[in-house]
């Protein structure tokens, strides 16, 4: 039962870096 509690958290601390990495991304390339 813990498992797919693991899985769901590893999945959304993964997503929640994925979309900064982005973001850092973006706010880098619209900067001069």
């Amino acid at each position: 039962m813990m498992f797919p509690l693991a899985r769901n958290a590893l999945s959304s601390l993964k997503i929640q870096s994925i979309l900064q990495s982005m973001a850092r991304h973006s706010h880098v390339k619209h900067s001069p």
